[in-house]
């Protein structure tokens, strides 16, 4: 329940409850401030919620609630009505927090980590714009022109408007049907249904200064480029012609579009030297400029249509019905596909221009402009639906038609306070790290299926969001990251449903670009194992709860050969080759769940290590490995949560923290073949809880407990012993794993749980 007093005159109090109302109260007082002589009644009962309400604050005028649901609802305090919700403020968890500066900024904190700033000013309702268009005719087509609104009506009628209308010039020609299209703010095309074509120049002053016929029969779609203007008519024909400002034009070439069912393209961009097509049932077309198809994408965004490009330096985006976002390149001669993100959205409607990846889609009635690469919604709009005609400018407003009506509407962001740009929205459970170059990444993968990866800055106190890959279907458990040397870097992740994915990440001109190149599913996806009834039952299927908790990778000519410790009690060895990945081996060698998978060197042989929660390590010489050739070495009572390796000349040293609370440290080395192992020093009371990071540090030990205490350990002298020198505390609750990082001439120790927390060392 959360209260605050209105700060005038009859008193009002609103209180939240857990039946996802909330309950505005008027205080009336009969003499004076005596709380003996109030009056108190219900004014309002507001629902709107579909959660929880946790907190509320109230203006001058309004009353806002936040809740376990991450909306947030602006309610008109006299009359109790909703007048504007906002959802999925904080990437889909619960908003905490709520505070109103000045009764202009609105301030609220998530579940994510993120503390979120939003102009009040901003949240209003759409603004109808007043065109005087005549009763009988109506709005067709919509378009920003700069500051200016270029307005179509059904009969012909293109009205120009800044502020209030300038301009009206009927086309007859143009009544019931039209195409409408510009270049930045220097011209605009209108295509007939009859073939003829119409390009006007709107500065200094708007003035028509060309009228052809370039077809004969209906324009399907048109594009309008610096000085020529790309016509599709019926069976695919493409046409594409040059023009002056002093109205000459000429054909240049002609081609036509892959026969399809609906032959006609939904978007064109110049890109280097070609033309980019994309069509109405989700192809990618390269075209040169003398219309020869150089090369196609056969339904890329499946069947449902491509819906815009955007070029990016080398590259080009695209995006389409089918909820992805993809990026291309050249490469040599031909044109490769780089990254693929899905949205999470059925219907991306277009790429908005500017830096990074800003994306409009169209949920329900409702137009949501998003952050693709933060998976972060940044505003949204009731406009009725994509169905009508729609533009934006920029990503700052908005102009629609509804209800045969024109609205404009100011985008309302959500922006966050630069210490605080949030990070997953549930449990961390991994992390790990790469280099491009000087530059430090984080990687994090967590109960909320997200793999984040973060840049850390030079002087290594603050996080930048860069990237985010969404593709898991449950938990991501594990993260392994194989730099390639060559501008590229692997990362390998492992989670719940026993699923292991491999992502390419580039860093184009700083960019990060991510996409996912395999996928593996022990059971298998729905799809895989669909079955006859017959065939299913005398089939034996994998444990569906199989979770992949640890993961090593090495590196062969080959390819890459991937160690996976499961929850199972398994082994199971992949390899990586061609974008494929295969399983090799898997084996059963104990009874307990198998919690961290290592490699390390002894002798100039390579091993591989596993520890489970029964305290033991196994080790196998890797050419052997899952052979009976085994040892098994017996460390801690129970589950080994953290292990350090640190390699010597003749022998390694291991530091092992586990459930039992005790910090280990042992040693293995080989004589004559054969391998021993023994305890050189432990401390069973190292922490009040289970140890989740252990860590080899020149001469000292980091441990790192669930009790929020973080241990340095400085080596006694002369002897493989340790002593307690210092305990830190750390914010995060649940710690989950560890991480050191050398940098800049100093450690960073980085912790995970909920919540993220790097210390300097």
């Amino acid at each position: 329940m959360s209260h605050q007093f209105y700060t005038g005159y009859p008193v009002m109090k609103e209180f939240s409850l857990d039946d996802r109302s909330a309950r505005v109260w008027k205080v009336s007082f009969s003499s004076g401030r005596s709380w003996e002589s109030a009056e108190v009644y219900q004014l309002h009962v507001l629902y709107g919620h579909t959660a929880r309400v946790f907190r509320s604050c109230m203006t001058e005028t309004r009353l806002i609630t936040v809740g376990e649901d991450s909306k947030i609802c602006l309610w008109n305090l006299e009359h109790g009505t909703l007048e504007r919700s906002i959802e999925d403020c904080h990437t889909g968890s619960p908003i905490w927090s709520l505070s109103v500066l000045g009764d202009k900024t609105l301030i609220s904190g998530g579940g994510n980590g993120a503390a979120s700033s939003w102009d009040l000013e901003t949240l209003n309702q759409p603004t109808e714009l007043n065109c005087d268009i005549k009763p009988g005719d109506f709005p067709k087509l919509v378009k920003f022109i700069g500051d200016r609104i270029l307005v179509l009506t059904n009969d012909g009628l293109l009205i120009s408007v800044i502020n209030e209308i300038e301009w009206i010039r009927p086309f007859p020609i143009l009544k019931s049907y039209a195409v409408m299209e510009n270049n930045s703010e220097e011209h605009i095309l209108l295509g007939s249904l009859s073939g003829s074509v119409h390009i006007l120049q709107l500065r200094p002053e708007i003035k028509p200064i060309l009228e052809e016929t370039i077809i004969q029969g209906k324009i399907f779609s048109a594009a309008l480029f610096s000085d020529r203007f790309l016509v599709n008519g019926s069976e695919g024909r493409l046409v594409l012609t040059s023009f002056t400002p002093g109205g000459t034009w000429s054909k240049i070439s002609e081609g036509s579009l892959p026969d399809s069912k609906q032959r006609w393209f939904s978007v064109a961009r110049e890109w280097i030297t070609f033309i980019v097509l994309g069509d109405r049932v989700g192809s990618l077309h390269i075209y040169s400029h003398d219309l020869v198809l150089q090369q196609s994408f056969k339904k890329i965004h499946n069947r449902n249509g491509v819906t815009d490009i955007k070029i990016s330096g080398n590259s080009f985006l695209s995006c389409g019905r089918d909820g992805t976002v993809r990026r291309f390149r050249l490469e040599g001669s031909e044109v490769e596909q780089l990254s693929c993100i899905r949205t999470g959205v059925d219907w991306l409607a277009r790429l908005a221009p500017g830096p990074g990846i800003t994306a409009v889609s169209f949920h329900g009635t409702k137009l949501l402009l998003q952050d693709v690469e933060q998976s972060k919604l940044l505003s949204e709009v009731e406009c009725g639906g994509g169905h009508r005609s729609w533009d934006i400018l920029g990503t700052e407003k908005l102009v629609f038609i509804k209800e045969k009506k024109i609205f404009t509407q100011v985008f309302n962001f959500q922006g966050e306070l630069p210490t605080c740009p949030g990070s997953h929205t549930q449990q961390i459970n991994t992390m790990s790290s790469f280099r491009f170059l000087e530059d430090l990444y984080l990687c994090t993968g967590g109960e909320d299926t997200l793999i984040r990866i973060h840049a850390v800055h030079p002087n290594l106190e603050d996080l930048e969001p860069r990237l985010v890959l969404r593709g898991h279907v449950s938990s991501v458990k594990c993260i392994k990251p194989l730099d390639l040397r060559n501008g590229t870097v692997l990362l390998f992740t492992g989670g719940g449903r026993a699923q292991l994915k491999i992502w390419r990440i580039l860093n184009l001109d700083g960019e990060l670009v991510g996409s996912e190149i395999a996928d593996y599913m022990l059971r298998g996806s729905d799809k895989d194992i669909r079955r006859a009834w017959r065939e299913a039952q005398s089939e034996v299927r994998h444990d569906p709860e199989t979770r992949f908790l640890s993961l090593e990778i090495i590196e062969e000519k080959n390819g890459v050969y991937i160690y996976v410790g499961c929850s199972d009690s398994i082994l199971r060895v992949f390899i990586y080759s061609k974008n494929t990945i295969s399983l090799l081996q898997e084996g059963k060698f104990q009874d307990h769940c198998i919690l961290l998978v290592k490699q390390f060197s002894l002798n100039k042989n390579g091993f591989i290590l596993s520890c489970t929660t029964g305290g033991s390590i196994y080790s196998w010489r890797r050419k052997n490995i899952l052979s009976e050739d085994y040892h098994e070495f017996k460390l801690h009572q129970s589950g080994i949560n953290s292990l350090d390796i640190l390699e010597k000349d003749s022998h390694c040293l291991f530091v092992t923290g586990g459930d039992d609370n005790a910090l280990v440290l042992s040693q293995i080395q080989e004589i004559d073949n054969k391998i021993s192992h023994f305890v050189l020093w432990r401390e069973d009371k190292a922490h009040a809880a289970q140890i989740t990071g252990a860590h080899f540090s020149g001469s000292n030990l980091y441990s790192v407990s669930v009790d929020q205490r973080i241990g340095i350990w400085k080596r006694e002298e002369k002897r493989e012993e340790y002593k307690l020198v210092k305990l830190k505390s750390t914010n995060i609750a649940d710690i989950q794993e560890t991480l050191l990082i050398q940098a800049q001439n100093r450690n960073l120790l980085c912790t995970v749980g909920i919540g993220l927390q790097i210390f300097s060392t």
